[in-house]
């Protein structure tokens, strides 16, 4: 007897417990797929790259940015993405409206760091993935 594998929502996995080895994951298509670990100069160029889009929120004076904001990108199978970095433009996002568990939709800016050991393939997928959700 062939056994169907059980697809996970946005809802079921924003609502997942936290992993017991800190691990990061993302939904992709449905199944839980862990992020690969990240090194020092990987997570130096995040970090500068997300102050700089800080930086230009304060300067303008709404949106949002910050790192690994949970995107949902692709529904019925759901995808979660956690992209490296994101800018969220108003009127998406205000100072005054609470931050949901995720956003519909790719940050205006979305920004992926390769990762060591990270294939093009993969790099390229997510691209499209983030573009096709409304990335520029």
């Amino acid at each position: 007897m062939l056994v169907q594998e059980r697809l996970l929502t946005v809802e079921e996995f924003i609502n997942l417990p936290e992993p017991e080895d800190d691990a990061k994951y993302e939904l992709v298509a449905g199944r839980l797929v862990r992020k690969p670990m990240v090194y020092n100069r990987h997570t130096c160029c995040a970090s500068r790259l997300v102050f700089a889009l800080q930086t230009y929120v304060k300067e303008q004076g709404y949106g949002l940015a910050g790192p690994q904001p949970a995107c949902q990108v692709a529904r019925d199978p759901d995808t979660v993405r956690l992209p490296d970095a994101g800018y969220i433009a108003a009127p998406t996002v205000s100072r005054e409206s609470p931050l949901a568990e995720y956003f519909v939709g790719a940050p205006l800016v979305t920004i992926e760091v390769k990762s060591k050991g990270q294939s093009e393939r993969a790099l390229s997928r997510r691209r499209e993935q983030f573009f096709a959700a409304g990335a520029k």
